[in-house]
């Protein structure tokens, strides 16, 4: 239903150096952020570029997330040709798993289903 882009760089160790990422204000649940306050308020949020796909996604999450990119930050550092040939079926060692409820996490988690990024 939506799609999203991260891009990082790494130092020479491998490890993550920086990540960009942007600061944009939201209408959220209060209770999401964990206020007192009830109901909706405006808040400056840091997010990453995404969005819901479109039709002329033609259900391609990377054309969603490429095509959100460039629609919210006018293409900055020229990154979206990156996606055109990313390798997105994986390879690597990593595997993604759904984290189970109550299960100790290390890092700040807001709640089921948010999206969370491991490096």
């Amino acid at each position: 239903r939506a799609a999203a882009v991260v891009f990082f760089t790494r130092h020479e160790d491998g490890s993550v150096d920086k990540v960009l990422v942007a600061l944009e204000e939201r209408k959220v649940s209060a209770g999401f952020l964990g206020l007192e306050e009830k109901g909706k308020v405006n808040k400056l949020l840091v997010v990453f570029p995404m969005g819901r796909k479109e039709k002329k996604d033609k259900n391609d999450a990377v054309e969603t997330a490429k095509r959100e990119y460039i629609e919210e930050t006018l293409d900055f550092g020229a990154l979206a040709r990156f996606l055109d040939f990313a390798d997105f079926e994986g390879g690597g060692d990593v595997t993604a798993n759904r984290i189970a409820p109550g299960a100790k996490v290390p890092m700040t988690w807001s709640g089921a289903d948010n999206m969370a990024l491991y490096f």
